[in-house]
């Protein structure tokens, strides 16, 4: 299990999901309130700007 990068904390809330082809994971410290997206498979950090871009984009390849 990971650690939060801002406290060291293990305790984090994380939801995986798909945005179009992407498998990202949002992940927030239960202690600190840090917030931050990592990309599922390579765990590359991933910024908010990116993530809703890539929502943007998805939604509107439907």
């Amino acid at each position: 299990m990971s650690a939060c990068p801002n406290c060291r904390s293990r305790d984090l809330t994380r939801v995986d999901m798909r945005i179009g082809e992407d498998e990202v994971r949002f992940s927030r410290c239960r202690d600190c309130e840090h917030r931050w997206w990592v990309g599922a498979q390579d765990a590359r950090r991933i910024s908010l700007t990116d993530v809703l871009a890539r929502v943007t984009t998805s939604a509107g390849a439907r």
